[in-house]
Formats: C-alpha cells, sequence, structure tokens
C-alpha cells in the first residue's frame, strides 16, 4: 500500500471560538493603537493557521503517524490497533474538529483525531489490519 495523507477536517465550531476570543482582541488592539499586542495576537492567527494546516494523519504499511505541526509526532504499528469509534469528546487532541475518532491501541492506549475523510481512513486502517475492529457508535 501507497503512503496516503488524511488532512485534519476543519470543524466550524473549532473556527467559530477561536474567532470568538481573537477577533474581539485584534479590534481592540487597533483601536487603541497597541501596536505590540496587535502584533501578538496576528502571531497568535499565524500559528492557528500552521496548525490547521499541519495537522494530518499517514497511513501507510505499517504505521499510523499522527502529526499536529510540531506538538505531536506519534506512530502507531498498524498491528496494534484494535478499535476506532466516533467520538466528539473535547479533550485536547491532534484534531482541528470535534468530529473525530477514537482510536484505541496497545494496552489502554488511544489517540482521538478527526481525518476529513473519515470513511477512507477506516477502510486505510482495516485494509492493512483486519483485526482492527470500527464501532459506529
Amino acid at each position: 500500500m501507497a503512503m496516503q495523507k488524511f488532512p485534519s477536517k476543519i470543524g466550524p465550531e473549532i473556527i467559530l471560538l477561536i474567532s470568538a476570543s481573537q477577533v474581539p482582541l485584534t479590534l481592540i488592539m487597533i483601536f487603541q493603537k497597541e501596536w505590540a499586542g496587535l502584533l501578538i495576537s496576528a502571531l497568535a492567527i499565524v500559528f492557528t493557521i500552521h496548525m490547521f494546516k499541519n495537522t494530518y494523519y499517514l497511513v501507510d504499511d505499517q504505521y499510523l503517524t499522527v502529526r499536529c505541526s510540531f506538538f505531536v509526532n506519534q506512530r502507531i504499528a498498524l498491528s496494534d490497533i484494535q478499535t476506532i469509534r466516533p467520538t466528539n469528546n473535547p479533550i485536547s487532541a491532534p484534531a482541528a474538529s470535534l468530529d473525530r475518532l477514537e482510536i484505541r491501541f496497545g494496552y489502554r492506549k488511544s489517540v482521538i483525531i478527526s481525518p476529513r475523510d473519515k470513511q477512507t481512513f477506516i477502510n486505510a486502517i482495516q485494509a492493512a489490519n483486519p483485526a482492527c475492529v470500527y464501532h459506529s457508535k
């Protein structure tokens, strides 16, 4: 199997949450001519965009690699993946949407991700590891 890249879905709820906090702060900085604060706000926006663009999941013959900018670089052996199930758990995770999948692997380990094309992602995992079970709810 060739390596497949699955970008993270970017959920409107995440965009709304970030916008609701950043836009008012940025406007205040502009109106009060707080240029240092505006620079910090702009850097936060650029950083957020960078995180969204650099959150993705790679599936190759042996591994699932979970990437989130320079914060997360986790490799999971496909043979260790036991189950995949949908979740909306808001816990901090390498996922840019609340439309998520929980992947359980190894001994009591899990990771929560949000591939844009969930079904193709699940199919890729199950093709490499037929023992992996998908629980639809």
